[in-house]
């Protein structure tokens, strides 16, 4: 349903990324924690966010770079 739970956020933002990091132990389906993981800092109507995502295969970005969304 356009607009309901679960639908997209389309916005121009820039994701600066704050951190990069591994954070678990293990690997595969019995794997804990997040895994490679980055975050970033992004601007929406006035307000900043912090934004963390994990389980990456690997992490090709760096802190301080600005990646588009």
């Amino acid at each position: 349903m356009p607009g309901g739970r679960g639908a997209a956020v389309r916005a121009p933002l820039a994701l600066t990324i704050t951190g990069t990091g591994f954070q678990g132990s293990g690997a595969g389906p019995k794997g804990k924690g997040y895994g490679n993981w980055i975050s970033g800092e992004f601007q929406l109507n006035g307000k900043t966010y912090e934004l963390v995502l994990g389980h990456f295969d690997k992490i090709d970005v760096a802190k301080g770079m600005q990646v588009p969304v």
